[in-house]
């Protein structure tokens, strides 16, 4: 199934948990909407349908529905349940325009908006289409998803932990194994080769009416 002719009604980013087409973005980038489609690097489009959703942490879990589907290549990061230090320094990678875009910061609270302990804070830009892009640290492990701002300050950004991600993908079919998300391929390499294998596993989520 192709992509609908013309704009999409809006789009975020995501990024890849297993080879077999399991994606993580935020719900409110594709909550409401059926016709949801995930762009891989190559630029083209994916048909996918909703596998799982937290509504309380805005994450949801899309399965590309191409039975045949494949990520190139093993999931280079590590997902795991990680403690957060203050200045820690991080980096994403996501969508806001048709090009993948890096932006690197800092943790600057390990609450969220308001004392949220799901999230965090962090000094990074960020615009519309970063929602569900992936916060990752100098090792190459992801520490948490950007949610959409909550703030009209400039710079400030929230994440959601990955705890809550994790608790999430318990909810999946057999055909996902969250073991591939403890091993790290990419932890001793330097910031362009960890992103040079990164982004072929980062997307650009749409949805069309």
């Amino acid at each position: 199934v192709k992509p609908p002719e013309g704009d999409s009604k809006y789009s975020g980013t995501g990024f890849a948990i297993s080879k077999n087409g399991y994606v993580v973005t935020n719900l409110h980038v594709v909550d409401g909407f059926t016709k949801i489609f995930t762009f891989t690097e190559d630029g083209v489009g994916h048909q996918c349908e909703l596998a799982a959703t937290d509504e309380v942490n805005d994450l949801a879990i899309l399965k590309i529905t191409e039975s045949d589907f494949s990520f190139n290549g093993k999931l280079p990061y590590s997902i795991k349940k990680s403690n957060l230090n203050l200045a820690h320094r991080i980096y994403s990678l996501g969508y806001p325009k048709n090009e993948i875009v890096y932006n690197e910061g800092y943790i600057s609270s390990i609450t969220g908006f308001e004392g949220d302990t799901n999230k965090f804070q962090l000094e990074l830009p960020s615009s519309p289409g970063v929602s569900g892009a992936p916060i990752i640290d100098e090792t190459g492990n992801i520490l948490g998803i950007i949610s959409g701002k909550q703030s009209q300050t400039e710079g400030v950004t929230y994440a959601i932990r990955t705890k809550a991600l994790l608790n999430l993908v318990k909810t999946l079919p057999e055909d996902f194994s969250s073991s591939t998300l403890q091993y790290n391929s990419i932890r001793s390499q330097n910031r362009s080769g960890q992103i040079n294998q990164i982004q072929r596993f980062v997307c650009m989520v749409k949805v069309y009416n």
